[in-house]
């Protein structure tokens, strides 16, 4: 049978998540051992089962406010059942999420016992004749006694990651600080936790020395062992334990606000760091290492993505004095057009870093010497080169690969020696001017997406004029934040990217969205995120020229977007954007009846003996000189909302593709009643009715629909019409609305039929 083949199970259970694995377990010896491994393989303490099994040393906040319920139970030491099967099963884990201390506790314990326990088997095995150790292999880890490799858990982990959490790193700072002293509860907590460690865990890190994670000023102000560095002398004793690394996130070990998690000693994070020789990914802050940056190249041959939080600029200085211009030069060579071209077998593979340091230009141009076949990079401030700093390069222009870039903020608007053709990808976080920022995207000649998140407000010396500009290669936008609210910017920004494809933005200006139809035939998408207190409150002649001029449009979404339902009658047969697959926006205008006025023609029909689907097409023959004035005026009044409707859903059932369609209105256009009891009242009285009635049949193509928005649309919904949905609409499941308290939320459509039409 195919089930008892070892082979075809492995390769299963790399597609099995955790809770198929536990089951895959319990069908019998020859599946246990196989889904064992792939089960051990990925272990992340805060999902289950390793939530579960965990929850015997789970963290002891609860300790500050119910001391008598769980202080004892916080102060167990590893239950010895739980380190078996680590002992047992540890080698099976490659990738390792910790977010509970005592995970690095269990770790490092199993480590230590199947160590000794192997060392007890080699020396019985050698005062045995016949035995000797036949067939074992030996390996000196780092810091760690010559001994057998087979079966050593926790030893084999392919990425490692700490991210403890707030509470926890301040639960550790508390322990150690003077609050412990005053809180018995916490004493207690403490002296209790140093004493199950005294017994086997302190002894399991006695190679990673105490000293190095003192600070080089001052003691501690208490004589026991400090709790965090505890913590620090078992995670990197973890690190030491596994040379086979290839991710590594040291966040949590990296905390600025807990400096004892740091070690200080240069040569201990060296020699631990360039004992990970695969290393590929790296995200750490070694504190006071200022040389570690610059020493990247060389200790770590194989890294390509690095996450460097120191935020002081002594490692960028240090990149300086290095000289990578050197190093740069004597690893590429110049062809014909000046361009460098690079001896590859020799560069720092290393693409993408991630730096949280103010740096200057001339750190800049260090960064990508020292790296050039960098392809991502991200950092904080760019700031203004300072002549009395550090040297700065003055050689040829720097042609650079990096594809992706992003900044917080750009200040030094003097860069002339680097030249980026190759960025593709620009993020900016802040910048000062619209003329700076027109200044800082000429420096990309082959800049496709641009994201702008604020612009500061900052007088201009004169008026931009955007027709001498030159034009942007841009082909997606993506522009918000306080610095974009003025309609003539924003017009005259984009009329400089003729290319776009897609845009996203804050405000939906009428003449924007007029400025995208005359200018951009290969629109794609458009987005707006405007708040309710910002909304347009028509569009409806803007948007018929988008849909009329864009046919490739596939998203036109936006919560303010709202469209007078004569302009769709009208302008849609027009519409060529056929393959729209998220839409968004409100139709208003439509002559719906008032209550009054639905109750006076229900009178006239009932007085008639007629019904709506008995009348014919000669309905105004037949009502003359039948009904009252008011009559026949209400009678063409619903004849009008019925044609509008109709013409409505008739334009929205070609778009075939859609499968997200939101006919909400901004809360700007509601009724401002006050009588908010009557759910009624909240909506808007000159939207769609949505029923069958008014001609909704006319959507029945719209198959993949999945998400119906009807916020402040005063819908007549009933089981008729849930019915006809489920039938024709088999993908719907969401449907966005307002709730009973007036919040906008998207249920399910269950649910929705059981709270807003219970009647259905």
């Amino acid at each position: 049978m195919l089930g008892d083949i070892p082979e075809l199970l492995h390769v299963l259970g790399k597609y099995l998540n955790t809770r198929d694995l536990v089951a895959c377990l319990q069908v019998s010896t020859l599946w246990n051992k196989v889904f064992t491994e792939h089960l051990w393989r990925t272990i992340d303490d805060s999902q289950r089962p390793w939530r579960r099994l965990l929850s015997y040393f789970s963290e002891p906040i609860a300790t500050f406010y119910y001391p008598e319920q769980f202080t004892a139970r916080s102060l167990e030491p590893v239950p010895e059942p739980l380190l078996e099967l680590f002992v047992k099963y540890g080698h099976h884990i490659r990738n390792l999420v910790i977010r509970r201390p005592h995970t690095i506790e269990v770790c490092v314990l199993a480590e230590a016992r199947a160590r000794a326990m192997a060392q007890q088997m080699e020396e019985v095995g050698t005062n045995s004749e016949g035995i000797g150790g036949a067939g074992t292999e030996t390996r000196t880890g780092s810091g760690s006694a010559s001994s057998p490799v087979k079966n050593i858990p926790c030893c084999g982990l392919v990425k490692l990651r700490f991210d403890f959490t707030l509470s926890t790193l301040g639960l550790i700072d508390d322990l150690d600080g003077n609050r412990s002293l005053s809180s018995p509860a916490l004493s207690t907590l403490s002296a209790t936790i140093i004493e199950n460690q005294e017994k086997e865990l302190l002894p399991a890190i006695e190679d990673v020395p105490v000293d190095i994670f003192r600070p080089k000023s001052g003691t501690w102000s208490s004589p026991r062992p400090s709790h965090a560095v505890t913590l620090a002398r078992s995670s990197w004793k973890l690190i030491r334990n596994n040379p086979k690394l290839q991710v590594l996130y040291m966040r949590s070990l990296s905390s600025l606000t807990m400096p004892k998690l740091i070690p200080t000693a240069r040569d201990f994070v060296l020699a631990t760091i360039a004992g990970l020789p695969r290393l590929r990914s790296l995200q750490a802050n070694f504190h006071q290492q200022e040389d570690f940056l610059a020493m990247v190249p060389t200790i770590l041959p194989q890294l390509e993505m690095l996450c460097y939080m120191d935020p002081s600029k002594e490692g960028f200085d240090r990149l300086l004095i290095a000289d990578p211009e050197s190093r740069f030069e004597s690893n590429c060579s110049l062809d014909a057009d000046g361009i460098h071209n690079y001896h590859k077998d020799t560069l720092s593979p290393l693409r993408s870093l991630q730096v949280t340091a103010d740096i200057h230009s001339g750190h800049l141009r260090a960064i990508l010497s020292t790296f050039p076949r960098l392809k991502r990079l991200s950092m904080e401030n760019l700031l203004q080169n300072d002549s009395k700093g550090s040297p700065i390069y003055v050689h040829t222009a720097l042609h650079t690969v990096l594809e992706r870039l992003s900044v917080k903020r750009w200040d030094d608007l003097a860069i002339t020696d680097i030249l980026f053709p190759a960025v593709k990808d620009f993020t900016l976080i802040r910048v000062a001017g619209i003329r700076n920022l027109l200044k800082i995207l000429h420096l990309f000649p082959g800049l496709e997406r641009f994201r702008l998140c604020e612009r500061r407000r900052q007088p201009e010396e004169a008026p931009v004029d955007f027709r001498t500009e030159r034009p942007l290669p841009i082909t997606a936008v993506i522009l918000y934040g306080d610095g974009f609210h003025e309609e003539i910017l924003v017009n005259g920004f984009l009329s400089l990217m003729p290319h776009l494809v897609s845009v996203q933005l804050d405000k939906a200006y009428p003449s924007t969205v007029r400025l995208l139809a005359q200018q951009c035939p290969s629109l794609e998408s458009l987005e707006f995120l405007m708040t309710a207190s910002e909304v347009v409150s028509d569009t409806s002649k803007e948007l018929g020229a988008l849909f009329s001029s864009c046919e490739r449009l596939r998203c036109c979404m936006g919560p303010g977007l709202v469209v007078d339902a004569n302009e769709v009658a009208t302008q849609g047969n027009n519409w060529i954007c056929r393959r729209l697959q998220r839409l968004s926006f409100g139709v208003v205008g439509i002559p719906r009846l008032t209550k009054q006025q639905q109750a006076i023609l229900d009178h006239m029909l009932q007085r008639l003996g007629i019904t709506l689907s008995t009348l014919g097409t000669d309905v105004e023959n037949f009502l003359e000189g039948s009904c009252t004035e008011e009559e026949s005026f209400i009678w063409r009044q619903y004849q009008e909302c019925k044609r509008l409707q109709q013409a409505v859903y008739q334009r929205l059932g070609q778009f075939t593709e859609l499968y997200e369609l939101d006919l909400g209105l901004p809360l700007q256009l509601a009724s401002d009643n006050e009588g908010v009891e009557d759910r009624y009242e909240r909506l808007v009285s000159e939207s769609l009715e949505l029923t069958l009635a008014s001609g909704l049949g006319h959507m029945s193509r719209l198959g993949k629909l999945r998400i119906l928005g009807i916020c402040r649309v005063d819908q007549r919904l009933l089981g008729t019409e849930i019915k006809w949905m489920k039938g024709h609409w088999p993908c719907l499941k969401v449907v966005r609305c307002l709730n009973l308290d007036g919040v906008l939320c998207n249920i399910g459509l269950d649910e929705w039929m059981l709270r807003m039409i219970p009647q259905s």
